[in-house]
């Protein structure tokens, strides 16, 4: 099987980078990378680009059989509001409109809990318009996962995200049943849900909630 990762420096691409490289069943992965990491595998073929040109830069890779988007920033970041949509929204629907015009069999897309084009927060908001475009798609297989507040090292410093994961470990086990979805989630977990769903052959668009990837994790 021969993949490509979108975000693979990411918190929960690197993750699945990682487990990627380990699995015996994956050929090569292909790497979107604004520069290059400095760590070279014999498994991966990093492809340096400017995410402006993205439909040019994948010319070749018609032996792809999955992709996974896992693209994000934050306004901090990415204070445009342009080019905070385009990481959001555009470039996971360019990938995917890339994918289904070559008959690529699956498409991962990292959204987040809450994700509605009606939500009045816009980064939900947004994160939504990207889950409706791909639902809508004619891909064969669309896996859009909504995790909860995501645990794991990040290089930048995110005091708000660290207050977080402190507020819901001490809710942790008060969120019970219906409310399971809104616990905090390890990055790993993501990973290994989305690597899960990978080795699915069943065709289906589907949106997994954080505590369904829970349960992916664990089969």
């Amino acid at each position: 099987m021969e993949v490509l990762i979108a975000g693979s420096t990411g918190l929960v691409g690197k993750e699945l980078l990682q487990l990627l490289l380990q699995d015996p069943q994956v050929k090569t992965v292909y790497t979107l990378l604004r520069k290059p990491s400095g760590t070279p595998h014999p498994k991966v073929q990093e492809i340096v680009l400017d995410y402006t040109q993205l439909p040019t830069v994948l010319e070749g890779l018609d032996t792809v059989s999955a992709i996974f988007s896992c693209l994000g920033t934050t306004k901090a970041k990415t204070p445009d509001k342009a080019a905070y949509k385009a990481i959001e929204v555009l470039y996971p629907l360019q990938l995917a409109q890339w994918a289904e015009e070559r008959g690529t069999a699956q498409f991962h897309y990292i959204s987040a809990l809450g994700a509605s084009s009606k939500s009045s927060t816009h980064y939900l908001q947004l994160k939504g318009q990207a889950e409706t475009a791909l639902l809508a798609s004619k891909l064969s297989n669309v896996y859009c996962y909504r995790p909860s507040l995501l645990l794991g090292h990040r290089t930048e410093q995110r005091t708000g995200e660290r207050i977080g994961a402190l507020l819901f470990k001490l809710l942790k086990p008060l969120l019970r049943g219906p409310f399971k979805k809104y616990r905090a989630i390890s990055a790993i977990t993501v990973a290994k849900a989305m690597l899960h769903q990978s080795r699915n052959t069943l065709a289906e668009h589907r949106i997994i909630l954080s505590d369904e990837i829970e349960l992916l994790e664990q089969a």
